[in-house]
């Protein structure tokens, strides 16, 4: 296309990115705008790389996807913030990991041993509560990628863990509804799952922090 200005490259700060289809997204988004001649979009690094004449018009665009979006005006103030708030970030994640597999690993090697429907009711709500706590992320993305009709990893997760941890409390609270011993107990799958999915997040979030640090 052929425009009469001349093009200024800018880059643009993105946040509330899940995962690469969310950079993809945004992507094929901003592509379809007339004013702007090259796109491209980083999922490791944060980053909207945009050629042209409207960058407020690409900030509209991505905001009202859902994502956060800054026109970089203080590069190096803005970049310090962000490796700070994204070792954080790793840090409370990789907290969330170790804790769910590790109730996962626990209720994989003992729950076979536990038979009183009390104390396996318990676990389940203990379950739910990890869940919650290590993965309202994880089902608040996934769900809304649902809804958007973009399903991606987080949805898949959030779906399998909801069905399995709803199937294991039901069968403890209304056992006579299954033939028996055809019942089972998913709780260890829900927060190893969740855990795992953190464990990925983790891995994305530490090779963006790299490409901070390298070009800082």
């Amino acid at each position: 296309m052929t425009h009469t200005h001349s093009p200024k490259k800018r880059l643009i700060k993105l946040s509330g990115l899940q995962s690469e289809e969310c950079a993809l997204r945004i992507e094929k988004a901003l592509a379809k705008l007339d004013t702007i001649d090259l796109v491209e979009v980083s999922f490791e690094s944060a980053t909207a790389t945009i050629t042209g004449a409207d960058a407020k018009g690409v900030v509209n665009t991505i905001e009202a996807m859902g994502f956060g979006a800054q026109l970089e005006q203080d590069l190096s103030a803005i970049e310090a913030q962000e490796i700070e708030e994204l070792g954080q970030l790793i840090k409370r994640r990789t907290s969330y990991a170790i804790a769910g597999i590790m109730l996962g690993l626990c209720l994989w090697l003992f729950g076979e041993q536990i038979t009183d429907s009390f104390v396996l009711r318990g676990a389940g709500w203990a379950t739910l509560a990890m869940m919650l706590m290590s993965g309202e992320h994880i089902y608040k993305a996934g769900f809304k990628a649902i809804k958007t009709l973009t399903p991606n990893k987080e949805s898949a997760a959030a779906v399998l863990t909801s069905v399995a941890w709803l199937y294991s409390m039901v069968g403890l609270y209304l056992p006579s509804i299954f033939a028996e011993g055809t019942h089972r107990i998913y709780f260890e799958t829900c927060v190893i799952v969740i855990g795992l999915v953190n464990v990925g997040q983790v891995l994305s979030m530490r090779a963006r922090l790299k490409a901070y640090l390298s070009a800082a």
